[in-house]
Order: structure tokens, then C-alpha cells, then sequence
């Protein structure tokens, strides 16, 4: 996952290192498409959605941002290969493709997660 960031400071969470917003906006991307967090929390995802990596519910690709379902008052974002996870307070929110699992779904069968889910355990 590759995350940039402008005003953000980077905290540990289970090991992983996670760019965290203090100001204006945290942005990653991953080629294909891109999320940001809003200074507000409101998080963001623009370009390719073939996966359902813009996280709005359907697999349309926008040149502007949508806002992602259900995120609100995000803390960082960080963007893979077609699938994005945010942090929300307490909690961490995925989206996108799930070939791997990685977006917290067992199995990773090929599943697109159109809209962001919690993940258990983190």
C-alpha cells in the first residue's frame, strides 16, 4: 500500500506504520486511483472503481472524487492494489478487491467489496 500525506504525522498500529492527518488533507493512491481524507474526516476516492475501490457503492470510474459510504471522521487512509482501508476511530474500514483477503474478508475468492466494511480484530 503506498500512502502520501501533507501535514500528517505516522503512528504504529499492530506493526504497521499509518499516516495519520493533523491538517488539511491525507492523500494515497495506487496507480489506478486515488483516496484522500477530508481536514473534516470526509474520506474521498477518485479514478479507476473497476473493484470497487472508490468505495461508493458501485464500480463506476469518476475523474473527481465521490465520497466513500459510511467513512466518516477518518484519521488516515491508505491505498493498495485496487482496494483502499481507512482508519476510523477505533476501528479500521476496507474496500475494494478481495482476491487475497485483503480487505478483511475470509476466503478472498475474487470478491469485490463495493462499500466499506470493518475488519474484525484490529
Amino acid at each position: 500500500m503506498r500512502a502520501a500525506s501533507s501535514g500528517a504525522s505516522t503512528t504504529t498500529i499492530a506493526g504497521n506504520p499509518i499516516t495519520a492527518r493533523t491538517s488539511s488533507a491525507t492523500r494515497a493512491d495506487d496507480g489506478y486511483g486515488t483516496c484522500a481524507v477530508r481536514a473534516t474526516g470526509e474520506t474521498v476516492c477518485w479514478g479507476e472503481n473497476d473493484q470497487g475501490q472508490a468505495g461508493n457503492g458501485t464500480t463506476a470510474s469518476s475523474p473527481t472524487p465521490v465520497t466513500v459510504s459510511g467513512v466518516a471522521r477518518a484519521t488516515a487512509i491508505s491505498v493498495g492494489t485496487r482496494f483502499a482501508c481507512a482508519l476510523i476511530p477505533s476501528r479500521v474500514a476496507c474496500w475494494g478487491t478481495n482476491d487475497a483477503g485483503q480487505v478483511g474478508v475470509p476466503g478472498g475468492d475474487g470478491q469485490r467489496v463495493l462499500s466499506p466494511i470493518l475488519v474484525d480484530g484490529v
